[in-house]
């Protein structure tokens, strides 16, 4: 097996005319430094593309690009199209809850605090799924909120106007509390009017909340007005364009970034877990993967454990 060659140093495949395919375990020789396939012409397009302009001595083509794109296609990469948003404020005011509204699920009680998933079509070839933690007033605490955050994350801050008027202190603390941890983390302040509220009131807001919060998105919503929030989503929809438009290098964008199929199905099964607390064998156990893929990576920043993390699969505690 190709696996067996795993610390080769140098492939020399050269004049094989006969050859049509590569093996896609050749994906697993991380440590290949030269490949020679000279006079070689395979039927995957994509591929052959990367053998020629190997072969051509292209500047940005090397022996890894060959593995690379060997190792998506044995390990059938795909796009996670996975949103974590972390609610923070949330009350169930008048009879709705915000939470909720953002799932479009009428099975939820108002009184239930809980992760949610829900998935919505953004497009022909994709589907953005969230999976929404919510977190009220009086959760947000030093010990709590760290086990919440990660980055490529969503945080939607929610402002009741009609209890806090234009005092942004509590918005101020649990931005600062986000700060902390994350860099750069993609916020999105969310204002909850009375159906009653005058439209100057509203600007006037919004602008003071602009004026403190430079980088943070602002999206207006009047209490139980179901359009609202429908608003609210499309701006979800787009902070997602957003924070897939994020360089992870110098070159490769966020919403370029693959994951193994294998990731998506470790996701799928562990929701289905009955237990809220476990040892990490366990879990993996369970949704039937093997322990040695917490260390395969699907770029040199981004683990099984991490993308879980990440994608509100699983939650990470404060040392303290």
């Amino acid at each position: 097996s190709v696996c067996d060659f795993e610390k080769l140093y140098v492939l020399d495949l050269s004049n094989n005319i006969k050859v049509r395919s590569l093996p896609t375990e050749m994906g697993k020789l991380k440590n290949l430094c030269r490949l020679k396939v000279d006079c070689i012409n395979v039927n995957d397009v994509k591929l052959q593309k990367l053998i020629t302009s190997l072969n051509n001595g292209a500047k940005d083509v090397r022996a890894s690009s060959v593995t690379g794109y060997l190792e998506k296609k044995f390990r059938k990469y795909v796009y996670p199209g996975i949103l974590k948003i972390v609610v923070l404020g949330c009350k169930n005011k008048d009879d709705y809850c915000i939470v909720h509204e953002i799932a479009n699920s009428r099975k939820c009680r108002k009184s239930e605090h809980k992760s949610m998933t829900v998935t919505k079509v953004i497009s022909e070839q994709r589907q953005l799924e969230f999976e929404i933690w919510e977190l009220p007033d009086t959760k947000v605490t030093s010990v709590i909120l760290p086990c919440f955050l990660t980055l490529n994350s969503l945080y939607l801050i929610v402002h009741d106007v009609s209890n806090y008027g234009d005092d942004l202190q509590s918005v101020f603390a649990k931005i600062s509390s986000i700060q902390a941890y994350i860099l750069c983390p993609h916020i999105m302040i969310v204002c909850i009017y009375s159906r009653s509220v005058n439209r100057d009131d509203m600007l006037k807001m919004e602008t003071k909340i602009s004026l403190a919060f430079p980088n943070a998105m602002i999206v207006s919503v009047l209490s139980g007005v179901r359009e609202c929030f429908s608003i609210l989503r499309q701006q979800i929809y787009t902070a997602y364009e957003t924070i897939r438009d994020v360089k992870y290098g110098k070159t490769v964008k966020l919403c370029d970034r693959q994951v193994p199929s294998k990731f998506l199905e470790v996701v799928r099964n562990v929701r289905k877990l009955n237990k809220n607390i476990c040892t990490m064998e366990e879990l993996l156990k369970a949704a039937g993967c093997r322990s040695e893929d917490l260390k395969d990576a699907v770029d040199k920043n981004l683990t099984l454990h991490e993308f879980m993390l990440q994608t509100g699969t699983m939650l990470h505690f404060s040392n303290h």
